[in-house]
């Protein structure tokens, strides 16, 4: 049987409904007031059976507002069950420009809330933005400081700080013409219909702040750099007009494609944007594109790289630029570390960059006893949350705490490149709150040296300090710097205190169980 198109006296929102499942059914034939198919024509096997549920027809939508619908996926012969698909959806609203004026909220987030956190962070400006590495270095790290007078957030030595920043225009310009909606375009967006009912059974997370601008929605809340999930992929199947597309994006879904997607996507790091430009045809509704094709644009958390004893109304980053080409081609600009080296900070212009911000509490902390030893392992910005205990250290000297030894092994490739904050660590040296500054430098000189290689050398020492009571802490790269700094220290523990193997991997295990190992890692 052929397709049998809308008249026009069907609603609108059954026409679109009907248009959504004959794409994913062709030749489906449809029925009002309840949509059946013919089990001959259902088309699944392109489809992941975990994004399935069974039902007996799939029904349309009641009315207009009702915004999570299904299209059809498979009729099982055998026991005559049709499996339907369900494709998130919000409720959107187009707004004229001159009515989103008195409607648009101001996005500062300094909401009045006595805890700010992810869900209720606060506005902070850019005060200082400067470079970190010389000119001779082909990388860049950036030392930035957001504001905090006056907005009640407060946070502790240690502590991690979330930042929520902006898609690069770029990216978000990509996403507009992909998308097919005019930038300056305002919309308001629900989770609920008209009349008040959750939609999606109160499965969907709540909306972002609205009215809004499509390129204000994309640049804050639309993660489009990530790789797109299976379920992602279905949605935009279910909008592709071109039937090869939608076939190819069900395939890329299903278990059968698996192992190419597994490679197309995930091990090539294309990202949803890419993907997009592959299907072309594949053009969601706003509603679905934020609820089921592109996941919400996450905080990114770094160290906070300063002290509240030295910086009470600031909290510093300390942030490498992440730049690096993927294995598909695409240059790969990290989405917050990209805002923060292009921020503007309020010392240039009045006009300055600004972020929503929290304070994450961490348990990496110094030992409640100033004068207890401490061992820092920090390479590269693993230098952040240390930078931030030397300034507690001095502050606590100058008022007259006896402070116990501490060490400190940086590492970075050249010490004429990348050697950040070598004044202020010098400083720390020459003030007493550091004891021993031990440097590693990985492009400079015959040999390549580590910070592991370090603490190999200075393996009597460390092994003294331990046996005095002395945290180890630990920042940087958890999958190769910390696994070796964790191979060095079972050594030395081996080897300095005569333990055989197994008695030297419970012993560091016992310096974990009681807090006196901790590690910063990402």
């Amino acid at each position: 049987m052929g397709e049998t198109p809308p008249s026009s006296k069907t609603p609108r929102c059954l026409a679109r409904f009907w248009l959504r499942v004959s794409r994913a059914t062709p030749n489906a034939s449809v029925h009002c007031p309840s949509l059946r198919f013919p089990a001959n024509r259902a088309r699944t096997d392109h489809l992941d059976p975990s994004m399935l549920t069974p039902a007996l027809s799939a029904t349309a939508p009641s009315s207009c507002n009702n915004k999570t619908h299904q299209f059809l996926v498979q009729t099982d012969v055998s026991t005559g069950t049709t499996y339907t698909a369900a494709i998130p959806e919000y409720r959107v609203e187009f707004v004229k420009p001159e009515e989103a004026t008195h409607l648009e909220r101001n996005f500062s987030l300094a909401n009045g809330h006595a805890v700010h956190d992810a869900q209720h962070p606060c506005r902070a400006n850019v005060v200082v933005r400067r470079e970190l590495h010389t000119s001779a270095s082909d990388r860049s790290c950036t030392h930035l400081e957001f504001d905090i007078a006056g907005t009640g957030l407060t946070y502790e030595t240690g502590d991690h700080v979330g930042v929520y920043t902006e898609n690069c225009p770029e990216v978000v310009e990509e996403a507009e013409r992909l998308l097919g909606y005019s930038p300056e375009t305002f919309f308001t967006i629900h989770a609920d219909k008209e009349d008040g009912t959750s939609l999606g059974g109160g499965s969907l997370a709540p909306p972002f702040p609205s009215p809004i601008t499509v390129r204000n929605a994309l640049a804050r809340y639309a993660d489009l750099l990530n790789s797109p999930k299976k379920s992602s992929l279905l949605a935009l199947a279910t909008y592709a007009s071109d039937p090869a597309e939608a076939e190819r994006l069900r395939f890329l879904a299903s278990p059968a494609g698996k192992d190419e997607y597994a490679q197309w996507v995930v091990t090539s790091q294309r990202s949803l944007l890419e993907v997009m430009a592959e299907f072309p045809s594949a053009k969601p509704p706003l509603g679905v594109f934020f609820a089921a094709v592109a996941p919400r644009l996450q905080p990114r958390y770094y160290s906070i790289s300063s002290s509240p004893s030295m910086a009470p109304t600031r909290i510093h980053v300390t942030c490498a630029l992440v730049h690096e080409t993927t294995p598909a081609g695409r240059v790969h600009k990290g989405v917050c570390s990209t805002w923060i080296k292009n921020a503007v900070p309020s010392e240039e212009s009045k006009d300055c960059s600004w972020a929503p911000i929290f304070v994450r509490q961490s348990n990496f902390k110094l030992p409640a006893d100033p004068s207890v030893p401490i061992i820092m392992i920090g390479p590269g910005t693993g230098l952040a949350p240390f930078r931030g205990f030397l300034q507690e250290r001095l502050a606590q000297k100058e008022s007259g705490v006896e402070l116990g030894r501490s060490v400190f092994f940086f590492g970075c490739r050249n010490s004429k490149m990348d050697f950040i904050y070598e004044d202020e660590l010098n400083n720390f040296l020459e003030q007493g709150a550091l004891s021993e500054l031990v440097l590693a430098f990985s492009r400079q000189g015959p040999t390549k040296e580590y910070v592991q290689h370090k603490m190999a050398e200075k393996a009597a020492e460390i092994w003294d300090m331990i046996s005095q009571g002395a945290y180890i802490y630990v920042c940087g790269d958890a999958k190769g710097m910390a696994r070796d700094v964790q191979r060095v220290l079972h050594t030395i523990v081996q080897e300095q205190g005569s333990l055989d193997s197994s008695k030297a991997e419970s012993f560091v295990k016992s310096l974990l169980t009681e807090g006196r190992y901790l590690r910063d890692v990402w």
